[in-house]
């Protein structure tokens, strides 16, 4: 039994939403290391905690009343205990249904809302380029830009509907509840003007004049100084609503002054640098945002896990502006804070599901390094952090979904090492997840589309396998999902270019079993979505690449058709394109690569018509530019192998032109880096045909030149690395078609 006598006794009380503080009765309530209470008729209740101080740490287990749900999740998520017996936040909790309603009303505004700015900023650009008021390139800029702020702030929605559906109106200021009531009835213009009309800006220096006048008389009246204190805080929060309703109506600068004005008033506030540094963050003022998550994690108040999650963020911002290391090392600091909190907190979920969190992080950065065995060793601690949250809580969404996300980025790393049985297993288990959380939640849009992402991830390994039956019925599964959610809105950018992709998988599925009627109309579908959606944002540069790849797709198809000049028509569209990517950003890797691509793909249909000058041309571009991407960085795996497909196809290109000495001189090049990759990871079965594809090649010249004891070793060696992948993939059928080749020129040698 607990001892009484040495337990700390926190006070509280439970209350409705918006229901003028109706307090709230038979409430059961647990926290860890409490006694479980339930609130009174007056909605008040004592909680006993045993062998705990002031300011330890306490974490939620329970508070539950049929037919009711719980509002203010987040006040709880960290809480300690107080000294004065408080618990320092009340309970609120909704009937069920009534938050989930508000929130769909809230997105439906929102939506609306944000789509509308949309439209009136495009056009007031297009006036003002039509006026000669601005260039093309400034016109280009701005509208890009724009549609960066849509799709972010798109992203958002969700989260948004969410906090406001939790308001509670009985806790706010009077015109904060005025503010989000308009906002609420579609008013958003009239919530605007009217939170305007105070003037935050203006009356937040009065109460920091007010601030000063106190401290500055000697005479600080405790209930005048609380008084302004709770004024400052009220207009803390109208001021971060109003700077929530004009990022919703694309007055960003104007929601930036309303943030920096916040830092102005009190640059010390934890909650308020949360707040800042997400919008920095969320809207590109990276050197704002690193400012202020720096700031976090010297704050002598800050807890351990808010800096933990200040590096967290500060990794994220470093990967988008391409610093990989310092982003590796601002997310290690981050892991080594939560592995010290676990450490000392190892059954709490929160601390529990940030490190796991933070695994995840590194993960993902060791594999844009290359470092595949780093990245599987935090991938997998990951897993097992995620196993044991949805082992803990089976009914909570986000932690079934992160589970199932884990065994998407083990499914990806096994891939990667050419452990294909492991893989399929763990796309399995993601999509029977996935499945789930779809049926239990059949109108989330996030979920539904999870499903359909699961179902092409396993439509890949089935083709991988040989096994295009089963793909097939995935891909057609993943394309049914995002075809729902594309008519649900047709105006959904992103709906489209996912159904779109989902074409793409079909198409390439049909190729493949050899159909390709059927291949050529879902290319076509794909491409014409593509092109609608790259019409419309013709700014944004990844709708433009998407469209590029959908052409290089309808080329593919008509090279194997024989019709080499439509094919030849596609590649050059393909690398129009490509090239106007690239000089979008040339520093772009990804860019970059895809422009030599498109010269690899010209390549090779020349080569095809039999303009072998040209096929050359095309290939050296092609080289040139791997070239530089490898020189990037040249621990990149990817960019290394990108590097030994051009050199290999330098020396085909050769071998046809009939010279000999400079065919042997580039696959030698090509069979140096396939080596390299072949010794940086062994098991990575990419690589270890990379290298066997090599000796073939180096095979075919000494035969040529008939050395006959040289064709052999090199043969030998192929044929060693064809039966290995082989051996771990027996049902990829293209590994023994290789295998069967290479043993029966042997034979005859």
């Amino acid at each position: 039994m607990y001892n009484f006598s040495f337990a700390q006794i926190q006070k509280g009380i439970v209350r409705e939403i918006n229901s003028d503080k109706k307090p709230l009765n038979n409430v059961a309530i647990k926290f860890d290391g409490s006694v479980p209470t339930t609130s009174d008729d007056k909605g008040n209740f004592r909680l006993a905690f045993a062998g705990k101080e002031a300011g330890e740490l306490i974490f939620k287990e329970e508070i539950k009343k049929s037919g009711y749900e719980l509002v203010n999740k987040k006040a709880f998520e960290i809480l300690k205990l107080s000294s004065n017996d408080k618990l320092g936040v009340d309970i609120i909790l909704a009937k069920k249904g009534i938050i989930e309603l508000a929130k769909k009303e809230y997105y439906k505004i929102s939506d609306k809302e944000l789509l509308a700015g949309l439209e009136r900023e495009k056009k007031a650009l297009k006036e003002q380029l039509d006026a000669e008021k601005i260039s093309e390139n400034e016109y280009s800029a701005q509208l890009t830009a724009l549609q960066e702020q849509y799709d972010w702030q798109w992203k958002l929605l969700d989260e948004l509907a969410n906090k406001f559906a939790r308001v509670n109106f009985d806790d706010v200021d009077s015109l904060y509840k005025e503010a989000l009531t308009l906002f609420k009835a579609g008013n958003v213009t009239e919530a605007i003007t009217k939170m305007e009309k105070t003037n935050l800006i203006s009356r937040i220096d009065t109460r920091l004049e007010e601030r000063q006048r106190i401290l500055n008389s000697g005479n600080i009246i405790a209930a005048q100084k609380a008084e302004n204190e709770a004024g400052i805080r009220e207009d803390i929060a109208l001021i971060q609503l109003q700077a929530e309703l004009y990022t919703l109506t694309y007055r960003i600068d104007d929601a930036e002054e309303l943030y920096d004005q916040l830092l102005k008033l009190d640059s010390t506030d934890l909650e308020i640098l949360g707040k800042a540094g997400g919008f920095y963050q969320a809207n590109h003022r990276y050197n704002k945002a690193l400012l202020v998550y720096h700031n976090v994690t010297k704050h002598t108040k800050a807890e351990p896990w808010e800096i933990a999650n200040a590096y967290g963020h500060i990794g994220e911002l470093n990967v988008e502006i391409g610093l990989l290391e310092v982003a590796l090392s601002a997310y290690t600091e981050g892991v080594n804070k939560y592995e010290n909190l676990f450490e000392k907190y190892p059954d709490e979920f929160f601390f529990k599901a940030n490190l796991a969190t933070s695994y995840v992080k590194l993960g993902e950065t060791h594999t844009a390094f290359g470092n595949l065995n780093k990245a599987l060793y935090f991938f997998e601690k990951y897993y097992e952090l995620a196993r044991q949250l949805y082992e803990s809580y089976p009914m909570n969404v986000d932690f079934k979904n992160s589970l199932a996300i884990s065994y998407v980025r083990l499914g990806e790393i096994h891939t990667a090492f050419g452990n294909l049985n492991k893989s399929l297993d763990f796309f399995e288990k993601s999509y029977q997840l996935k499945e789930q959380l779809y049926e239990e939640h059949p109108m989330n849009v996030n979920l539904k589309h999870g499903l359909a992402v699961s179902s092409s991830n396993l439509g890949e390994i089935y083709t991988t396998f040989g096994d295009l039956s089963k793909a097939l019925d995935f891909f057609k599964l993943s394309s049914l999902l995002e075809k729902e959610l594309y008519d649900s809105n047709v105006t959904n950018v992103n709906f489209k270019n996912n159904l779109a992709i989902s074409y793409e998988k079909l198409g390439d599925t049909y190729k493949a079993l050899g159909d390709l009627s059927k291949a050529l109309d879902f290319f076509k579908l794909s491409s014409l979505l593509e092109k609608e959606v790259s019409e419309n944002y013709p700014t944004n540069v990844n709708f433009k690449n998407n469209l590029a790849i959908s052409y290089e797709k309808l080329g593919d198809t008509y090279i194997i058709l024989g019709d080499f000049n439509k094919a030849l028509d596609f590649f050059e569209k393909r690398s129009k394109l490509g090239q106007e990517v690239h000089d979008v950003d040339t520093t772009n890797v990804n860019f970059k690569n895809g422009l030599a691509i498109s010269y690899e793909k010209l390549g090779d249909t020349h080569k095809a018509l039999g303009n072998l000058n040209k096929a050359l041309d095309f290939f050296e571009k092609r080289s040139k530019l791997g070239q530089e991407v490898h020189d990037v960085d040249t621990t990149n795996v990817n960019f290394k192998n990108s590097l030994a497909v051009s050199f290999m196809k330098l020396g085909e290109i050769y071998k046809a032109l009939g010279n000999l000495t400079k065919t042997l001189y580039f696959f030698e090049k090509n069979v140096i880096l396939a080596k390299e990759l072949y010794e940086s990871d062994t098991t990575n079965v990419n690589f270890k045909n990379g290298l066997a594809v090599s000796y073939v090649k180096l095979a075919q010249i000494a035969l040529m030149q008939e050395n006959y004891p040289k064709a052999k070793g090199y043969l030998k060696q192929a044929e060693k690395h064809f039966a290995e992948l082989h051996a771990i993939s027996p049902e990829n059928v293209q590994f023994k078609g290789y295998l069967d080749t290479v043993q029966e020129v042997l034979s005859q040698l």
